[in-house]
């Protein structure tokens, strides 16, 4: 699996779109954190919030990809 940071636009601009939400626990450096996950059965990729990636000690490789949001809007893709 790729997991990609994603940021960009401010999520609570986005337009509001019927999606599914999961409880996610992520094993991280400061043990068991609770987040929230949409759910897209058509996703070609897994992304993660680029704060959660920083606060949790995450490196990515640099990227130049962007990708469509279910709402429509474009987002920068921080790494991979």
């Amino acid at each position: 699996m790729i997991a990609l940071v994603a940021l960009g636009a401010d999520p609570r601009d986005a337009k509001p779109t019927r999606c599914i939400v999961i409880d996610v626990a992520l094993h991280g450096k400061h043990g068991i954190r609770r987040l929230f996950a949409f759910l897209d059965t058509g996703a070609q990729a897994n992304f993660l919030s680029q704060k959660v990636a920083i606060e949790e000690g995450l490196q990515a490789d640099s990227t130049f990809m962007r990708v469509i949001a279910a709402d429509g809007h474009l987002i920068a893709v921080y790494g991979q």
